[in-house]
C-alpha cells in the first residue's frame, strides 16, 4: 500500500517508514530507568544495527523520545553513511512535534535521495503538520509532472493524497482519475476516489468504487480484509455481505 495515505489520515507513511515506525524484533521488558542508563553506556558503540533498532523500539514504546533522539544523533555521528538513522531521527522529531528539526533532517535526505518514496512521504507528512499543504502539493506536482506516465503511480498517489488532506478535492479527484486511467489494473487510485466521495457524502458512489476496487484486488468469492475493514468503518455492510 505504499503511497496510499488518505484512507486513515496518512496512516501508511506513519507506519511504513524504513525501518518502519522504529520496528523492533525484541520486546524486552526494560524499565524507563534501565533504558535511560543503557543509552548512556559507552559499550553501545559495539552494538549491531538490529540491536540499536530493538533499543530504539523499547525507548519509543515507553515514550522516551528524547533518549531515542539522542541515541540516533550519536548513531549518525558513528555511521553517517546510513540514511535509515537520519530518516528515523526525522520521524522521531516529527512525533515529538519538533517540526523544524524534522524538516531539516528530511531536507538533507532529499538532497541525496530526491525520489526515494519513504523520504518523499515523510517530507510531505512534515509539511502537512507544519500547515504547509500548498507547498507540499507544489513540490509533489513538480515531481509528478516530470515523470513518465507509466512510472509515476506512487508519486501521483502521494500528490493526490496530499491534495485530499489539504482539502483540494477537485484537484485530488483529477489526479486520481488520471492515475486510474493510466493504471487501469491498480486498485489504489480507485480507493482514493472512494475516500474522496465518502468525504463528500456520496456514499452510493463510494460504495460503487469500493466494489470496483475489490474486483481489481481479488478473485470472486475471495476475502479482502482491507476492503472489508473500510466497508465496516464506513458502515457499508452490504459490501461485505454481497460484494459482487
Amino acid at each position: 500500500m505504499a503511497g496510499f495515505l488518505s484512507l486513515a489520515g496518512l496512516y501508511w507513511i506513519s507506519a511504513n517508514l524504513i525501518p518502519g515506525a522504529l520496528l523492533k524484533t525484541d520486546k524486552s521488558n526494560f524499565s524507563k530507568q534501565e533504558l535511560r542508563a543503557l543509552t548512556k553506556n559507552r559499550s553501545l558503540s559495539n552494538l549491531k544495527s538490529i540491536d540499536f533498532i530493538n533499543l530504539l523500539g523499547n525507548l519509543t514504546d515507553l515514550g522516551l523520545n528524547k533518549e531515542a533522539i539522542l541515541l540516533l544523533e550519536n548513531l549518525i555521528i558513528k555511521d553517517p553513511e546510513n540514511p535509515s538513522w537520519r530518516l528515523m531521527l526525522a520521524k522521531l522529531y516529527l512525533d515529538s512535534k519538533e517540526f523544524l528539526k524534522a524538516k531539516e533532517n528530511v531536507d538533507l535526505l532529499i538532497t541525496i535521495f530526491p525520489e526515494n518514496m519513504a523520504v518523499l512521504e515523510l517530507k510531505v507528512l512534515i509539511s502537512l503538520n507544519r500547515g504547509e499543504g500548498q507547498e507540499a502539493v507544489a513540490f509533489l506536482q513538480e515531481i509528478f509532472d516530470r515523470k513518465q506516465d507509466d512510472q509515476r503511480l506512487l508519486q501521483g498517489l502521494l500528490l493526490a493524497d496530499a491534495m485530499l488532506v489539504s482539502e483540494m478535492n477537485d484537484k485530488a479527484e483529477k489526479v486520481y482519475l488520471k492515475l486510474a486511467n493510466e493504471y487501469p489494473l491498480d486498485s489504489e487510485p480507485v480507493l482514493g476516489l472512494a475516500l474522496l466521495k465518502k468525504n463528500q457524502g456520496d456514499l452510493l458512489e463510494a460504495h460503487t468504487l469500493l466494489r470496483k476496487a475489490r474486483q481489481l484486488r481479488t478473485q470472486p468469492d475471495q476475502p479482502d480484509e482491507l476492503i472489508d475493514e473500510i466497508a465496516t468503518k464506513w458502515k457499508i455492510l452490504s459490501l461485505q455481505q454481497n460484494p459482487y
